[in-house]
């Protein structure tokens, strides 16, 4: 949804009536023209949402609440901001790009928003209850910090609306699936530091793939170095991985063998030679990449092409 082709004085009535569900505008009408614009995939028990608009302050109030019933709660991202973004809830927090947020959309809140675009994963309270095993009503405005899971967990928002315009049905609803299972971690992380890890298998899972299909090409990517990212131990993250019929260490290679394929069936351009593709897809030998490659997919390294004719 987009103001970008409505005439200047509806662009943001539209977006107030049309985008906002549950958040509302404290003022009437600012400066046209208005550009904003939203963008929501919906995936089993979640949605991803991308805002974007000039500056604007909201609010969610105790009547609005009442109103509409909702009860969700979200993890934000504010991907970039001409300042910065106040969040009251509970307490003031100010916003910066690149730090991620948690909002309870059940609890009255207000935002201050610059020129801002903002990724968000939004649940219902009682999924969230449901999983993580208590109310978190009262992580409402507390910022996320940066490190482990979260950071995985950044990277793969701006990944996904980077790229959800040529994403199939199938892929997006595992993006959003992925998104859900390492918010609720991080949920349980926050009210607990003492996380029981074996209690979280998919969101450890959906992390730990992701950063193998980011870090693959790393010759020094290993099991440890994975469950260093996301935040577990390497015991877990085995345990998470045999949930689903599979190990760290053979995935890692499973992805950076599907790298050197992409790499010797690709048209763009001159193919490298086989023993700098398998440099860059993380193997230090390319004997050893001639081998795997040659049992994984059943023809060698140099058949590729041919192979995909």
């Amino acid at each position: 949804m987009t103001t970008a082709m409505l005439p200047e004085p509806r662009q943001f009535e539209f977006y107030r009536e049309g985008v906002l569900r549950r958040l509302l505008p404290t003022v009437e009408q600012p400066r046209a023209p208005f550009r904003a614009g939203m963008r929501l995939v919906v995936g089993r028990g979640a949605e991803l949402v991308e805002h974007r608009s000039d500056s604007v302050d909201v609010d969610r109030s105790a009547l609005r609440l009442r109103r509409d019933g909702c009860d969700d709660i979200s993890v934000d991202l504010m991907r970039h901001c001409t300042s910065t973004t106040t969040i009251s809830q509970k307490t003031d927090r100010v916003l910066r790009p690149g730090e991620l947020c948690f909002i309870d959309y059940g609890q009255p809140v207000s935002m201050i928003r610059s020129r801002h675009v903002a990724h968000g994963i939004i649940v219902s309270r009682a999924r969230a209850r449901e999983v993580v095993g208590s109310d978190v009503s009262s992580l409402a405005g507390r910022p996320i910090p940066g490190q482990g899971l979260a950071s995985v967990l950044r990277q793969h928002l701006i990944t996904t609306f980077d790229e959800v315009a040529n994403m199939s049905e199938p892929e997006r609803a595992a993006a959003t699936d992925a998104a859900s299972e390492m918010m609720l971690v991080l949920l349980r992380t926050q009210l607990d530091r003492r996380i029981d890890e074996d209690g979280f298998p998919a969101g450890f899972y959906q992390a730990a793939r992701i950063v193998i299909d980011r870090h693959c090409r790393d010759p020094n990517l290993s099991p440890d170095r994975v469950a260093a990212v996301v935040g577990c131990s390497r015991a877990s993250l085995y345990r998470a991985f045999a949930c689903h019929d599979e190990t760290v260490a053979q995935t890692i290679w499973d992805a950076r063998l599907q790298q050197a394929l992409q790499l010797l069936t690709s048209r763009a351009g001159g193919r490298p030679a086989i023993g700098d593709i398998a440099r860059q897809c993380g193997f230090r030998q390319p004997a050893t990449f001639a081998r795997m490659f040659r049992r994984h997919f059943g023809f060698s390294p140099s058949d590729a092409p041919a192979a995909f004719t």
